[in-house]
């Protein structure tokens, strides 16, 4: 997850485009220069073909900074792919691969902009809103890692997703935030039709601080999405929300 932009909105999963995701790890952590190191070694769960096989973790790597005048973060995965699928008669394993950079900054003490990126091929998951049921057919939604190819052999698919916000604060208890994001899978519409192609959201959300331990806020977000068959639908939503802090 790149927490250096990750934008404060009412809906929990945040944009499309961002590095989401929770999962059991084995991680190390240590301090270089003014920022932080860490590796780790993660629960991997493929998506999107027939017959995963999971034998090696997933492996990711982060350097993260921060400062008064805001901050940024660089991050890689490395993954093993691999399937046990009777129509994968080629090459059943394939290796992917992410990237992904976040920066956050402080323009004045009550304005932030913040903008974040991640891109890979075999990706997936890590990407939020790219999970995948598991078929290599025509049947298939989402654009989860990869899938099995006409010639028996599994193949990764790129995936890019980005996201910018901007956050004000107004007065001491009222606070606005505006957020975009935008995923993009490269899938074949011959091959999958009813799988999308992009997705993308936009947020205005506002924040205000009732009492000392009560906020409550107000969103209006818009969403789209494109399948690679051409087909669209889109939706605009108004969401209220309260919070207790004790």
């Amino acid at each position: 997850m790149h927490f250096t932009a990750y934008p404060t909105i009412l809906d929990f999963n945040g944009p499309v485009g961002v590095s989401f995701i929770r999962q059991a790890q084995i991680r190390y952590t240590m301090g270089m220069g003014d920022g932080q190191f860490s590796v780790s070694a993660e629960n991997p769960e493929t998506s999107g073909f027939e017959g995963s096989r999971d034998t090696v973790p997933d492996l990711t790597a982060r350097y993260k900074w921060a400062g008064s005048g805001g901050g940024f973060e660089v991050a890689g995965l490395a993954r093993s792919l691999k399937t046990d699928d009777a129509s994968a008669t080629g090459d059943d394993a394939t290796f992917g691969y992410g990237v992904m950079a976040a920066g956050r900054l402080n323009v004045t003490s009550e304005t932030s902009l913040m903008a974040g990126v991640v891109l890979g091929d075999g990706v997936g998951r890590y990407l939020y809103s790219s999970y995948s049921n598991n078929d290599s057919t025509a049947s298939r939604t989402g654009i989860g890692e990869a899938y099995i190819t006409s010639d028996g052999d599994l193949e990764t698919i790129e995936a890019y997703g980005f996201n910018v916000a901007a956050s004000h604060k107004w007065t001491p208890k009222f606070t606005t935030s505006v957020a975009y994001g935008f995923l993009e899978g490269d899938q074949d519409e011959t091959l999958f039709p009813n799988s999308f192609q992009t997705l993308e959201s936009a947020y205005f959300s506002n924040f205000y601080q009732v009492a000392d331990p009560v906020t409550v806020g107000v969103e209006l977000s818009y969403a789209n999405k494109e399948l690679a068959n051409g087909e669209s639908a889109d939706n605009t939503r108004l969401q209220l929300a309260a919070q207790f802090s004790f």
